[in-house]
């Protein structure tokens, strides 16, 4: 017959609470942690797919900017770097994201 690792007294192997000290006899809500995991990879999944937006907007703005500003003037054709930049950096978070998603599904066991 089990004890309690709380107060040592004998209980019932089916036992979730000690019936003398009242203290749970089984680790943790394992449902609320597994709610709490698809609750943020799902934020982390929406702020990966808000970044690639970002990346993909930035990016086809600079290009295509950056080629029609060339063509009006030399020198204005270099404002489409930046967007180009920053597209980039969003390109690079996005990725951090969903490899922060692919973890918790991995640590999850899905």
């Amino acid at each position: 017959m089990p004890y309690c690792h709380h107060c040592g007294k004998k209980i019932d192997q089916h036992q979730v609470f000690c019936p003398v000290c009242g203290r749970s006899l089984v680790g943790s809500d394992t449902e609320w942690q597994e709610f709490k995991l698809y609750d943020s990879i799902h934020r982390v999944t929406r702020k990966a797919d808000a970044y690639t937006a970002l990346a993909s907007v930035s990016i086809t703005l600079g290009v295509v900017g950056g080629i029609i500003l060339a063509f009006l003037s030399d020198a204005a054709g270099l404002f489409g770097i930046p967007l180009v930049c920053w597209g980039v950096g969003f390109a690079a978070a996005a990725k951090r994201y969903d490899l922060k998603a692919a973890y918790l599904r991995q640590w999850l066991g899905r």
